[in-house]
């Protein structure tokens, strides 16, 4: 969709920004506030992605990771949902297996 490309394309220049500032010799200490907004920016991109890709474990995982580096908390709270939902699809398919057989 638009607003996921256009939130890449953020995370994109944010990245390369950063990048242009260390070259130009910015202090580590400056970027500090970037870096850690770059940082959430890609967890909550990385939280959508698994969520659409339907992926317990990676989803999992980069919740985890998500909330370590402090990312949007309406957005893990988002993740945390979809992966209760895909472990809710999971047992009724295992339920509808035994059933079945």
């Amino acid at each position: 969709t638009q607003a996921v490309q256009a939130g890449l394309q953020d995370i994109v220049a944010l990245d390369a920004a950063l990048e242009v500032a260390k070259t130009l010799g910015i202090s580590a200490k400056a970027l500090e506030p970037a870096e850690a907004t770059l940082a959430r920016a890609v967890a909550a991109a990385c939280i959508r992605e698994a969520a659409d890709a339907g992926d317990e474990q990676a989803l999992s995982q980069v919740l985890a990771a998500a909330r370590e580096c402090g990312a949007d908390a309406t957005t893990v709270a988002a993740g945390q949902a979809h992966l209760r939902r895909l472990a809710a699809q999971r047992g009724l398919v295992a339920a509808q297996d035994l059933v079945a057989s």
